[in-house]
């Protein structure tokens, strides 16, 4: 701001004719058309990602950061990582999206992007295992081999890593993946977690599971088709909590921590599952009950986040439109935003639809040759 104005001499002011004081206007007019156009160029390179609505990531795709390694490629090359059941989690610390994929004979890399949201860059986070083997749990080096990695990721913001169950290995019959495998995200190394055999661990048959922190327990939930179980990773140990007899193969799955639910949505099907204290973990069939949540419902690994902000769960399963889920009325209400990411993936979305706190954004991969995008809700909604 400027200091205060003194007294001055006015009648020493200089006096301006017409003719300078028209050039003075035409100057300001021109500066003001540069500072327009200078917004307008600012909001395109990333401003206006603070709007309501969905927002390209420019040069953020998977593809740009595969490595070229013919060794890697199985059938379907780097694709795979994303079309073949690949996975990811939302690093909420560093705000970033973690993407692990591949699997089967689909692919045999078994490297992890990351969707740096700072940045905006989409980054090779650990690189693949060079020559890998095929139809084996670990690697020569250390590292997890390669697989389709369903919705079989979370991350554990109290030990800071990202947590793996199951999937399909990189084989040609695809054998299934029992073993749980931790990546600690401030030194990159992968570990195998030593667990018990029998029925205090999942099953690790290829899709089967859903996997979801929650925040107000801080442990792992694991839904396998047969049994709901918790993870402690503070003593790496699985415990069975109920059966989920009837849940369809091509869930998603989301806590919403406001009302302590656990919801697996997709293949036709709505359940949910009460995580609350002194909950029996008893399986609810909220399928025929749910009112307007049809897209979510009947599509296979749909993409669902809970909105911390808002204290909602919202979904998308392709197009323009997300779905708002108010768990207490059991409805869900669609919202229309322009330019959206296009048709959801034949094979899900598997957690690559996540929601970042302190963004307040979602952020969406959906194929490996387009751009991340972010979504924006509408400011100032209710909680």
């Amino acid at each position: 701001m400027r200091s205060a104005v003194r007294k001055r001499e006015y009648a020493r002011r200089p006096r301006f004719d017409g003719a300078i004081v028209s050039v003075v206007i035409l100057a300001l007019a021109l500066c003001v058309v540069q500072v327009s156009k200078a917004q307008v160029s600012d909001k395109s390179s990333g401003e206006n990602l603070n709007l309501p609505g969905w927002h390209t990531i420019p040069n953020t795709t998977l593809a740009s950061a595969c490595p070229k390694d013919d060794s890697l490629h199985g059938t379907s090359g780097c694709a795979a990582v994303i079309r073949a059941w690949g996975g990811a989690a939302a690093d909420t610390k560093r705000n970033r999206l973690l993407i692990w994929g591949g699997g089967h004979n689909d692919y045999y890399g078994n490297e992890v992007y990351a969707l740096d949201l700072a940045s905006q860059r989409m980054t090779l986070l650990v690189p693949p295992t060079p020559q890998p083997q095929a139809c084996v749990e670990v690697q020569r080096d250390g590292k997890p081999s390669s697989r389709h990695t369903y919705f079989n990721l979370t991350y554990i913001p109290t030990t800071d890593k990202l947590f793996s169950f199951g999937g399909a290995l990189a084989c040609e019959t695809g054998t299934a993946s029992y073993a749980t495998w931790t990546l600690d995200l401030e030194t990159l190394e992968w570990k195998m977690l030593d667990q018990p055999e029998g029925k205090t661990r999942p099953n690790g048959q290829p899709g089967l599971s859903v996997v979801v922190y929650d925040p107000g327990t801080k442990l792992v939930f694991i839904e396998d088709l047969n049994n709901l179980y918790k993870y402690d990773p503070a003593a790496n140990k699985y415990s069975v909590l109920n059966s989920v007899h009837g849940v369809d193969y091509h869930q998603s799955g989301v806590i919403d921590t406001a009302l302590k639910l656990l919801l697996l949505v997709g293949g036709g099907q709505f359940w949910a599952i009460s995580i609350a204290p002194g909950s029996n973990y008893s399986l609810q069939n909220w399928t025929a009950r749910v009112r307007g949540c049809e897209m979510l419902m009947n599509q296979a690994y749909p993409g669902l986040a809970f909105d911390t902000e808002r204290g909602v769960v919202v979904g998308w399963a392709g197009g323009d439109s997300v779905y708002i889920f108010d768990a207490k009325a059991k409805s869900c209400k669609a919202q229309l935003f322009p330019n959206g990411p296009g048709e959801q993936q034949a094979n899900g979305t598997n957690g690559r639809f996540a929601y970042f706190p302190a963004l307040h954004k979602f952020a969406l991969v959906n194929d490996w040759q387009q751009d991340a995008v972010l979504l924006r809700l509408e400011l100032g909604e209710p909680h």
